[in-house]
């Protein structure tokens, strides 16, 4: 098959791929398609860059006889007062740990985990996202209204979501917190 996209063939698409991992030959064609995809395949090729041992594990992977799920429907923004309650309640959760902050490991693996999520989104243009603590990325959980990069730093907070894959833990591999927790 060698189908155009961009003025690229479906052939130049599999080498420029394989030469991104450090492989020598175009990605096999099944390894190309599903990696196209499988957004988390694609991200296990990644992460396996330049390690021949490990790309070939994935490359033996069967194809996914299912097609992709798609995202989920764009929610509507949060009201300025839900914003305003969610944002005193974290702050308030965030005063009892002595204001403390996670360290950077941790930090890196809840910017991971909301980078690869369908749920992270550009924040609306309402008045209260202009008043924003920082100049680093502003992208908000479409789930909860919050700045993803500053909630992640925080270490009273948790990600909203529960890992699909891991019953009792959220996208950002953590234990669910028990409700009794909340505020």
């Amino acid at each position: 098959m060698n189908t155009t996209t961009d003025n690229k063939t479906w052939d130049e698409m599999r080498k420029e791929f394989a030469a991104m991992l450090g492989w020598e030959e175009p990605l096999p064609p099944h390894v190309f398609q599903k990696a196209m995809a499988d957004e988390k395949y694609a991200q296990y090729l990644l992460s396996a860059r330049n390690n021949p041992r490990y790309l070939r594990i994935l490359f033996g992977l069967p194809p996914d006889t299912q097609p992709p799920a798609q995202p989920p429907p764009r929610q509507q923004p949060l009201s300025n007062r839900q914003l305003i309650t969610n944002a005193a309640t974290a702050l308030l959760r965030w005063s009892t740990t002595g204001f403390s902050l996670v360290d950077q490991p941790t930090y890196a693996t809840r910017t991971g985990a909301c980078t690869g999520c369908s749920h992270l989104q550009q924040h609306p243009d309402t008045l209260l996202y202009k008043f924003r603590l920082s100049r680093q990325d502003t992208r908000i959980c479409g789930i909860c209204g919050c700045v993803a990069s500053l909630k992640a730093r925080l270490s009273s907070e948790s990600c909203p979501m529960e890992d699909p894959e891991n019953p009792g833990f959220t996208f950002w591999k953590e234990a669910i917190k028990p409700n009794d927790e909340a505020f």
